[in-house]
């Protein structure tokens, strides 16, 4: 991010005042302020300074939009402004959609998150490792690279095979990290071997399931929320700065990969689909997204009955300062316990949190690789959610 440590300096004072004010209005003389004015401002700002192309935040309980901020440039080099009719790669926030897919299995009866992996597929590393194990990332599954950097090329696609790929992976994986459930090692092959699963128990694709059992359930618009390639909707560009050396080597790591300039930053132009998208790669817009989690905590939601719901907001597994609900991470801010998940890869960066006591999501998503933006959660949220 371009600010000087002044403008730094003056931003986090403004933040925490509103903050500590913890109200909607605040009156000073015979002016009324409303905190969600100095976020526009404030993101405003950022887009201003170049501190990412472009973003999606909301802010919403299960009933409606508390706060909606779209901005910046879906496409810098052409000037193409982002909207929310614009989608971007979620990546590993994918994971919940897994998470609720189990957790519709498990209420059905076809699946219990205590049953032992191996009674699905073969080639797990043990055969005592569990569904739950793999939800909590507790199963000592190693977090290799998968094929081509996660993904294959559209011009690939028709060839691809998605089973022939995950053995290859298990069998070179074969070794854990620890011994199941007592540590915890972020895995997307751990996710991975969860889609296969899904569909072994299903007889259906990761994403024909999805489909039906939760997109469709929404009505959700299918230009807004997919696992397809980014032809199929309004995609904005994923861009990772130019002085970035890891995502420039990244980015010259995946074979096939068209990088191209645009000033300021680096951008891929051809279009791919990710290998497992139980692990990532999903393509959203954050309004469109945000609809599953409403229903989700919602009176009567159709896609988890209310056991179902607690069970996924509730904590399973801890390992020294790491926290785990049924997918979701578990964190404090301010005395307030919020579940969080993250995406993050080459051109995007996501977040998504559920402050539980105060029924409150936020949801971000950047065209943009850096996760600097994400790390302004804490102080963006505080204008908003009453902690």
């Amino acid at each position: 991010m371009n600010i000087t440590s002044s403008k730094h300096t003056v931003l986090i004072t403004f933040l925490t005042f509103f903050f500590l004010v913890n109200i909607f209005y605040v009156k000073a003389g015979n002016q009324e302020y409303d905190p969600r004015l100095q976020l526009t401002n404030t993101l405003d700002s950022c887009i201003k300074e170049k501190a990412f192309p472009g973003i999606q935040y909301v802010i919403f309980t299960k009933d409606s939009f508390l706060y909606e901020y779209v901005g910046g440039f879906s496409d810098v080099i052409n000037k193409q402004e982002m909207t929310f009719d614009n989608t971007l790669n979620g990546f590993s926030v994918a994971k919940l959609i897994t998470g609720i897919a189990i957790l519709q299995l498990v209420e059905k009866g076809q699946l219990s998150l205590d049953d032992r992996v191996s009674n699905y597929i073969v080639n797990i590393p043990s055969p005592e490792i569990t569904i739950k194990e793999l939800l909590v990332h507790s199963s000592g599954i190693p977090n290799p690279i998968i094929g081509n950097f996660y993904i294959h090329w559209e011009n690939e696609h028709q060839q691809f095979n998605r089973d022939s790929l995950l053995n290859v992976v298990l069998l070179k994986n074969h070794k854990l990290k620890f011994v199941p459930g007592s540590k915890i090692i972020y895995s997307n092959l751990g996710y991975a071997i969860l889609g296969k699963v899904i569909e072994s128990i299903t007889n259906m694709t990761y994403e024909d399931y999805v489909q039906i059992h939760i997109f469709d359930k929404l009505n959700l618009n299918n230009e807004l929320c997919h696992f397809k390639s980014q032809r199929f909707s309004k995609n904005a560009k994923p861009y990772f700065e130019l002085a970035s050396m890891p995502f420039n080597i990244m980015a010259n790591s995946i074979k096939g990969a068209n990088i191209k300039n645009e000033g300021k930053w680096n951008t891929l132009d051809n279009f791919c689909y990710f290998n497992f998208p139980a692990h990532g790669g999903i393509i959203i817009s954050a309004k469109e997204f945000a609809k599953i989690f409403q229903n989700l905590v919602s009176e009567n939601s159709v896609l988890l009955s209310k056991p179902m719901v607690d069970l996924f907001f509730t904590e399973q597994f801890q390992y020294k300062d790491t926290r785990m609900a049924i997918t979701w991470f578990i964190s404090e801010y301010n005395g307030s316990t919020y579940f969080w998940h993250r995406g993050r890869g080459l051109g995007f960066s996501s977040e998504i949190r559920y402050y539980a006591k105060e029924g409150v999501y936020s949801l971000m998503l950047v065209n943009d690789s850096a996760d600097k933006s994400l790390n302004m959660l804490n102080q963006l949220d505080a204008l908003i959610v009453k902690f």
